[in-house]
């Protein structure tokens, strides 16, 4: 019992030394620890310190839906920015595609347009073109010769004369290779025309408006060579001799030289050569009518100046007396051409090389070769008589 009760002292004091010491350091960390005004605000914290962290967890609550409510609402915002952006770039795309439309439209209309202006001036072109209105002028004659003689010698063939047989192909042989060359001639005279329209293609790089409208219009406007000339002095009777002869072509030459009719009555075949004029047979042709035309006029001198609002003569051309028919006209014209195959219809086909004009349109088409010679058809030409 005395050993239990002096553990018990010695517990009672280590613990007694323990609290001692243990006040000793809460004293010595903290001396105001024990005041009253400082346990009274640890009291005061300690029973609001659960209401304000309350208070501070509700508003950031409410801070957070806050900034949920403004992140939706900024979403929505731009969704619906989105859309909006995407409908008004949708009918900005469809503005685009009508106003495309509406510029391919005027475009193909102003090129067709163009296109129809070109091809109205292209017409016009060529139909006052000089040299190209004598080759179809000449072309037109030997056709009606080529028909001509196709008629004298249906006509002449029940005769049998050789030597007339013989004269009538030589002729139309000799009228054949004129107009394959006249063909040629005409064919290469629009290409000539065609580079022309190209070159004034490639000047109105401008794209003036109605470019070739008022190309169109200006050659519509422009006067005859004739009339140029004899504005600018050169005699009338001698342009309706040029005119008559087919030699249009000559008229620049004799007005750049101021060749009169009394200057050709002095003048002789190399004279003409030496201005221009290279054809032997035209040279006779031209001095021959210019003399004519001086005795004429000699003799009534009221000649000398035409009539108010006289239109010239435009004559064709006469072919040399070699390739001309050698039967009355007369007698030709009252000759019905008519088709060999079907004897109904018109014959309206030339057949090349032969020259034979024997068949309308229609019988000509299966054919190889001529009904009348037998010779290969290497082309066919259709030509239109005048009523």
């Amino acid at each position: 019992m005395e050993i239990s009760g002096r553990a018990f002292a010695v517990w009672y004091y280590m613990e007694l030394g323990g609290l001692w010491w243990t006040n000793v350091l809460n004293s010595a960390l903290s001396p105001q620890s024990h005041r009253p005004d400082t346990l009274y605000t640890t009291k005061t914290l300690s029973a609001t310190q659960p209401a304000a962290m309350q208070q501070m967890l509700t508003e950031s609550c409410k801070t957070q839906l806050i900034q949920m409510a403004s992140e939706a609402q900024r979403q929505n915002l731009v969704q619906q920015t989105c859309s909006s952006m995407a409908e008004m770039d949708e009918r900005f795309q469809q503005i685009l595609s009508w106003q495309q439309m509406d510029q391919n439209k005027a475009i193909s209309q102003i090129l067709q347009e163009s296109a129809m202006q070109k091809a109205a001036f292209e017409a016009l072109q060529v139909k006052k073109d000089l040299m190209h209105r004598q080759i179809r002028k000449q072309i037109k004659l030997i056709e009606t010769e080529l028909l001509q003689l196709t008629q004298l010698e249906l006509k002449r063939k029940s005769l049998d004369t050789e030597a007339l047989q013989e004269m009538i192909s030589e002729q139309r042989w000799v009228l054949s290779s004129l107009l394959q060359q006249l063909l040629k001639e005409k064919t290469q005279r629009e290409e000539e025309l065609r580079e022309i329209l190209t070159e004034l293609e490639a000047k109105s790089e401008t794209k003036q408006e109605n470019y070739w409208l008022i190309q169109y219009q200006r050659l519509l406007n422009q006067k005859p060579l004739s009339l140029k000339l004899q504005e600018e002095g050169l005699e009338h009777q001698l342009v309706a001799l040029l005119v008559e002869l087919s030699a249009e072509h000559y008229l620049p030459i004799f007005a750049h030289h101021r060749i009169s009719l009394d200057m050709l009555s002095r003048m002789g075949p190399g004279d003409l050569a030496k201005v221009g004029v290279s054809e032997a047979g035209l040279q006779h042709q031209i001095l021959r009518r210019a003399q004519e035309l001086l005795d004429t006029t000699r003799a009534w001198p009221e000649l000398l100046k035409p009539p108010q609002g006289e239109v010239l003569p435009t004559a064709p051309e006469e072919l040399p007396e070699a390739v001309r028919p050698s039967a009355p006209r007369a007698e030709l014209e009252a000759q019905t051409s008519e088709c060999v195959v079907c004897l109904e219809r018109e014959a309206q086909m030339i057949f090349l090389n032969c020259g034979h004009v024997c068949c309308c349109q229609q019988c000509c088409q299966p054919l190889r070769t001529c009904p009348l010679c037998r010779q290969d058809i290497a082309q066919r030409l259709r030509i239109y008589h005048s009523r």
